[in-house]
C-alpha cells in the first residue's frame, strides 16, 4: 500500500508528499470573483516522468469541465464518463484498459474501486482519509494502482470539487454540447494514446 500525505484538507490546493516527506505533486486552484480558475497539477518529485505541469482542469459553468493531461485535451465526460444517464458514478479507464469507478461516500472523499465481474465484490484501490484524532490527511493507493497515480490524482481533484458542491458552479453537469475548439480527443483516440505512451504516471 502506497501512503501519501496531503498538506491541506483541500485536495485542489495541496502538496502531496511521500512517507519520507518528499514532495511529489503540487495542486493549486486560483479563485475569481465569479468563478473558479483552473486547477493546475504539477509533478515536483522528479522520477522517470520528469517535473513540471502535468495537468490542467478548466472548470466550466455551462459546458463539460475540460481536462488537459500531458497534452491529451478532452472533456471530463470523455476522461471520466458517467456510468449512466442518471448515475452519479464516474468511470476511469487505466492505461491497460482496466475499468475503475469512483464510489461516492456521504460527507467523505470518494473511493476508487476496480470493476469486478462474475458477481465478485469490487476492490478498493484508492481512498483519502483522515484518521480519528489526527490533523493529517492521507491518500492510500493499492499496489495494483500505483502505475496510474497521476490519473488518480487528476480524477480525485475533480471528484473532491464535485463533492463539495462546486459542480453547480463550475461543471454544468457535463452538458452534451459541441466541442469549443474541435481539439478534444474522442474515447477511442484517448485509449489508444494511453496504450502507446504508457499513459498514467506511475509512482
Amino acid at each position: 500500500m502506497l501512503k501519501l500525505e496531503l498538506s491541506s484538507s483541500s485536495f485542489v490546493n495541496t502538496v502531496i508528499t511521500d512517507h519520507r516527506g518528499r514532495p511529489l505533486y503540487h495542486l493549486t486552484t486560483s479563485t475569481g470573483m465569479w468563478k473558479a480558475g483552473p486547477t493546475r497539477i504539477y509533478r515536483v518529485g522528479g522520477g522517470a516522468n520528469g517535473t513540471g505541469e502535468i495537468a490542467t482542469i478548466t472548470w466550466r459553468a455551462y459546458r463539460s469541465t475540460q481536462v488537459n493531461y500531458r497534452g491529451f485535451k478532452m472533456d471530463m465526460k470523455t476522461f471520466m464518463p458517467k456510468a449512466g444517464f442518471w448515475s452519479g458514478k464516474r468511470t476511469l479507464t487505466g492505461p491497460d484498459g482496466t475499468r475503475y469507478y469512483w464510489k461516492k461516500r456521504w460527507g467523505k472523499p470518494a473511493d476508487l474501486k476496480r470493476e469486478s465481474g462474475n458477481g465478485r465484490s469490487a476492490k478498493r484501490v484508492m481512498r483519502i482519509r483522515k484518521p480519528f484524532m489526527s490533523s493529517r490527511t492521507y491518500m492510500e493507493i493499492d499496489r495494483e494502482a500505483e502505475h496510474m497515480l497521476e490519473l488518480i490524482i487528476v480524477g480525485a481533484a475533480f471528484m473532491e470539487r464535485e463533492r463539495l458542491g462546486a459542480d453547480s458552479d463550475v461543471d454544468g453537469g457535463d452538458a452534451d454540447d459541441g466541442d469549443a475548439d474541435g481539439g478534444d480527443a474522442d474515447g477511442g483516440d484517448y485509449l489508444a494514446a494511453m496504450a502507446s505512451t504508457g499513459y498514467g504516471g506511475g509512482y
